[in-house]
C-alpha cells in the first residue's frame, strides 16, 4: 500500500464526522424551505456530502482495514430558515480549509484527489447558499 503522509486518524474521524453531520443538517434543512428550487440545492449539496462522507469511509477501511467508530450523528436544531444558511455557509468554509489543508499536506495521490474533490464541493457549496440567502433576503424587501 502506498504511503499516507499526514493524514492522521483524527482527520478521518473529523472528516467523516462532519460529513454525516452535514447529511443530517441538510435533510432539515430541506424540511423548513418553502421554495421548491432551495429544496433541490440543499438535495443536491445533502447528495455530495453522502459522497464525501463513502470516500472517506472508503479510505478510512482502505488505511486502517477496519471501519471507524463515529460518534452518533447530531440531530440538528435549526432556529429559522435564515439561520440555517448561515450556519451552513460557516461550516461550509470551514470545511474547505480542513480539507484543503490536508490535501495541500500529502503527497499520495489518492488522498490528494479525494480532498481535492472535496474541498472545491465544499466552496461550491457555500457558494449555492450564499445565492439562496442573497435570494432569501431579495425576498423580505
Amino acid at each position: 500500500m502506498e504511503k499516507i503522509n499526514k493524514l492522521t486518524n483524527g482527520e478521518m474521524i473529523r472528516a467523516m464526522t462532519g460529513e454525516q453531520d452535514a447529511i443530517s443538517y441538510y435533510q432539515q434543512l430541506m424540511t423548513i424551505t418553502q421554495d421548491s428550487k432551495n429544496r433541490e440545492i440543499l438535495s443536491d449539496i445533502r447528495n455530495d456530502e453522502i459522497t464525501h462522507f463513502k470516500d472517506f469511509m472508503e479510505l478510512y477501511h482502505r488505511i486502517y482495514s477496519k471501519s471507524p467508530e463515529l460518534p452518533t450523528v447530531k440531530n440538528p436544531i435549526i432556529p429559522s430558515f435564515e439561520e440555517g444558511l448561515q450556519a451552513a455557509i460557516a461550516d461550509e468554509l470551514n470545511a474547505y480549509e480542513f480539507y484543503r489543508d490536508i490535501y495541500l499536506n500529502n503527497s499520495s495521490p489518492v488522498i490528494r484527489n479525494m480532498f481535492f474533490k472535496a474541498y472545491t464541493d465544499e466552496n461550491k457549496h457555500a457558494s449555492k447558499l450564499i445565492y439562496i440567502l442573497t435570494k432569501f433576503y431579495g425576498n423580505r424587501h
